[in-house]
């Protein structure tokens, strides 16, 4: 047992050598001096009350106010729109017959930061049927927001043709 008073500055190096629980100090950024946190300095959270508008169903209290000045007006939550994007998408490469004996488009992903799969598998869907889709990865990595998945896994498990490397395969052109 600790002869230091509870309120009392420690080091960072005492807190691991007693092997204590970190989330119980304060760590100064500036000196890196710890320092315990007592229980009425702990900040405990509270949980927020539901406002009105919430628990009477609108999205805002500025839809709530708009309705209760219009009320001759229906809320209706339950009429749903659907509507559909049109994007145009441009291949990196091309090729008039594939191994399929389709036109062949190569697409080319470097960096997983900057490449939406989402739209690269509503193209693929659409035009899967009149052209050869295929994807050349720079190398194989983890997918961002995924915690196991690679590029590779990504389209395997899509069912897209893919390869590694920094030239397109010679059997991919027909």
């Amino acid at each position: 047992m600790s002869t230091k008073k509870k309120d009392e500055t420690i080091t960072l190096e005492e807190i691991v050598d007693r092997n204590l629980n970190e989330d119980n100090y304060y760590i100064d950024p500036d000196t890196f001096i710890c320092a315990t946190i007592s229980p009425a300095m702990a900040v405990k959270r509270r949980k927020k009350a539901v406002p009105k508008w919430r628990k009477d169903g609108y999205d805002s209290g500025y839809e709530a106010d708009v309705h209760k000045n219009t009320p001759k007006i229906d809320y209706h939550k339950a009429d749903k729109l659907s509507y559909t994007v049109s994007h145009t998408y441009e291949p990196d490469f091309s090729w008039p017959t594939s191994d399929t004996g389709k036109p062949l488009l190569v697409e080319t992903k470097g960096d997983p930061h900057r490449w939406d799969r989402k739209a690269f598998l509503e193209m693929y869907e659409q035009w899967s049927d009149t052209y050869e889709i295929k994807l050349l990865f720079q190398k194989e990595v983890k997918l961002p927001n995924c915690k196991k998945l690679t590029n590779v896994e990504w389209a395997k498990k899509n069912g897209i043709d893919y390869a590694v490397g920094t030239k397109i395969p010679d059997h991919w052109l027909g």
